[in-house]
């Protein structure tokens, strides 16, 4: 099996190494010799209990967490740690058991309604990855329909009492009050507007679905192939949309581990016909160096040349890396946001180094921003016929610098009305720091 040279991770966090360094240990299905090992010797440290409880209840693993931890070492387990984690496994696991009977009672009414419906996430893949609904966290259901069951897909679900909430063009979220449950109704997998990467389309998937033992009832479960496609995609994508969290890793870390026979070749020419080659090769990067997840020698062998062929996989795995466990208020402004999802669905390929790499590409971002990039408000801001649309060529920059000196100048008078202020409160004391007479 490969693995990467490349450090884990924990060993780039500057604080709270152990408390990740333990989670992380934590956060997968079959433990090793050796992981056991380093669970052991790490709660003979001085383990911040309330920030690796609350740091897994952020990532959704505490269940994960609890099970190793009450497997591994239950003696090492402080008395108030075990009784919150036993409660949150508890809680978790109701609620999961009560969605999964949710979501059965709607795939029968699908069914019978002629409404061809594929469950994922959820208790779907909680049962197919961990082999139990209880220990992956979720708080919707998720069903991919056809696009042209929608309207009677939606009209069933009104029909049980739900009620409709936001729709953003490629789902439909619809809550049941009485049951407090809320249902995602897709009809693709991936926004089509935001993120430029699609997966396969509904029919191939329900030619290649396999059949689930979901609560003692068979559902309809994509195949393995497709769901590591999907999972792929869908950890990319929430780097790409920077909401990362370690579930989504651990989910496709361990459906690699449990299924060692998947045909890779079949696999990376699928992923190459649907364009979306770099999110995958960027997601097995990722839970390589997370949670170390081995990779058959041909994916550790193809990540090493892609790598050297295409700068932006190492680019944007470290990105993910890094903001996985970042602070909140950990900076990053939209723009460099923008740029690196610029850089992930246009970057070419190039065998320059990384820091060349990376320069020539924010000068290519900025120029596609402040220049060729028009938009709404450049048409609105001056409206010409078509024949002059070249000339948003430099009306958009004209513009964007007037907004920037616009955003300096209100910047700077607030500085100086700072200053002003300090200047006052400054001039009521002596020299020694006494407060004068009013009357001075």
């Amino acid at each position: 099996m490969y693995t990467s040279a490349q450090q884990p991770a924990w060993l780039f966090l500057e604080m709270r190494h152990l408390e990740i360094e333990l989670l992380l240990c934590c956060s997968r299905m079959n433990v090793d010799p050796e992981t056991g090992d380093r669970i052991k010797s790490l709660l003979q440290k001085d383990i911040d209990w309330d920030f690796l409880i609350r740091s897994s209840c952020e990532h959704g693993t505490v269940s994960l967490l609890h099970q190793n931890l009450q497997t591994i070492c239950p003696a090492a387990i402080p008395n108030f740690a075990r009784a919150r984690l036993q409660l949150y496994y508890d809680m978790n696991a109701l609620r999961n058991h009560l969605l999964t009977k949710e979501l059965l009672r709607l795939l029968d009414l699908f069914r019978d309604s002629n409404i061809l419906a594929i469950p994922f996430k959820g208790s779907v893949l909680s049962t197919a990855i961990y082999g139990s609904p209880s220990l992956r966290k979720f708080s919707d259901l998720d069903i991919l329909v056809r696009e042209q069951d929608v309207p009677k897909a939606k009209k069933l679900l009104l029909g049980q009492g739900y009620q409709c909430g936001l729709e953003d063009g490629w789902q439909q979220e619809l809550f049941n009050p009485s049951k407090t449950a809320i249902v995602d109704l897709h009809w693709q997998l991936t926004p089509s507007i935001t993120f430029p990467f699609k997966p396969p389309e509904f029919e191939s998937l329900w030619q290649r679905s396999r059949l689930l033992c979901l609560a003692n009832q068979t559902v309809i479960d994509f195949s393995w192939d497709d769901l590591v496609i999907i999972l792929a995609l869908q950890v990319t994508r929430s780097g790409y949309e920077d909401r990362q969290t370690l579930l989504q890793i651990c989910d496709l870390a361990e459906l690699i581990c449990i299924h060692q026979t998947l045909d890779w070749t079949k696999l990376l020419q699928q992923a190459h016909a649907l364009g979306i080659e770099r999110p995958l090769l960027i997601s097995l990067l990722l839970i390589q160096r997370v949670i170390r997840c081995q990779l058959p020698d041909e994916i550790g062998h193809l990540l090493q040349q892609r790598r050297q062929r295409d700068p932006v996989i190492e680019i944007f795995c470290a990105r993910m890396q890094k903001r996985l466990f970042s602070s909140p208020s950990h900076p990053n402004t939209k723009l460099i946001k923008h740029f690196f999802q610029f850089i992930l669905h246009s970057g070419p390929n190039s065998p320059m180094p990384q820091w060349m790499y990376f320069s020539w590409q924010f000068v290519r971002y900025v120029i596609h921003y402040t220049i060729i990039d028009t938009t709404e408000t450049d048409r609105k801001f001056w409206p010409l016929p078509p024949e002059l649309s070249f000339l948003y060529l430099f009306i958009r920059p004209a513009r964007l610098m007037g907004q920037g000196l616009n955003l300096l100048g209100k910047n700077l008078n607030l500085l100086r009305g700072r200053k002003s202020i300090a200047l006052g409160n400054a001039s009521r004391f002596d020299p020694l720091g006494k407060p004068m007479h009013p009357l001075c």
